[in-house]
């Protein structure tokens, strides 16, 4: 059950990473190690995060909110294994995960832009 909570944190922190680091405004504010330039300088250049700063904000927000769901399912299919002897699906709901918060993030981005 602790590659479980491990693994739902990590999705947590997945969430928070996102919601926090690749803000147009508060990425500039961050030490070097920790931001991701290349995609802040892009999406810049795609999404004009100066007009739409808000609704990139609110697809991170949309993004930590996936991550939390998928922390929850990760404990749900954990208490299942363990309890009832169902199948594991830790690792295809991992990579689901993280294949999932791009395509979120930029659809709603591309969707609600000025």
């Amino acid at each position: 059950m602790f590659i479980y909570f491990a693994l739902a944190i990590w999705e947590i922190a997945l969430g928070l990473y996102v919601y926090k680091f690749l803000d147009p405004r508060k990425g500039k504010e961050m030490r070097w190690s920790f931001r991701w330039d290349q995609i802040v300088e892009f999406e810049n250049k795609l999404f004009d995060s100066q007009t739409n700063l808000h609704v990139i904000r609110m697809a991170n927000k949309i993004s930590l909110g996936f991550c939390l769901l998928s922390a929850l399912v990760v404990i749900l299919d954990g208490l299942l294994h363990v309890y009832l002897n169902f199948v594991d699906f830790k690792e295809v709901i991992a990579i689901v995960t993280v294949l999932a918060i791009w395509p979120l993030r930029w659809g709603y981005i591309f969707l609600k832009k000025a």
